[in-house]
């Protein structure tokens, strides 16, 4: 009997334990650092690669993007409770910046954009991808130190590096709005 509350005891810790890991590999932690741009938890020692001045916009970008994470991914719209990546940008813009961005589509923007080198990216500017060819397709918010905010088609509103592989390889271009 003692043999089988031990192995029971076992079982539960180590399937909880997986789970525990499932779950922070498919949603990276963070934290926000003293510039006020997010800090994987898991990953410290590769967040720290520019240093970005602690604005109030910055502050206010980051508790904006606070309140999004984990809104589920909907095509088409602009609320909490779905959005998809130009919604999410148009709402980001209009809370934090009180800006409306033109039109409603990723193209749109493109047009209202002066495009910079990732080195001279501030927070607030938008990231341009190929996600599925040739043509742009999808836009995220930079944030600083090479993190971006974006509105995932498989995990809603996350943020994510661009110094992961996929999206170097993906990523088309950054650009300031005008």
């Amino acid at each position: 009997m003692r043999v089988l509350f031990f192995s029971l005891i076992a079982i539960t810790v180590i399937s909880c334990d997986g789970q525990k890991r499932v779950a922070q590999a498919e949603y990276p932690e963070f934290v926000w650092d003293d510039n006020g741009s997010p800090v994987s938890i898991e990953n410290k020692e590769e967040s720290i690669v520019e240093p970005t001045a602690r604005t109030s916009q910055t502050t206010n970008l980051n508790q904006a993007v606070d309140e999004w994470i984990g809104t589920p991914y909907k095509w088409g719209g602009t609320t909490k409770s779905g959005a998809d990546c130009s919604g999410f940008a148009l709402r980001i813009y209009e809370d934090v910046y009180n800006k409306s961005l033109p039109g409603r589509r990723v193209e749109d923007f493109l047009q209202s954009v002066s495009f910079v080198s990732q080195t001279e990216a501030q927070p607030g500017d938008l990231v341009f991808f190929r996600m599925k060819g040739r043509r742009v397709d999808h836009v995220g918010i930079y944030l600083g130190n090479n993190a971006f905010a974006h509105a995932s088609t498989s995990k809603g509103v996350i943020i994510n590096s661009l110094s992961d592989a996929y999206y170097q390889k993906k990523m088309f271009k950054i650009g300031r709005p005008n």
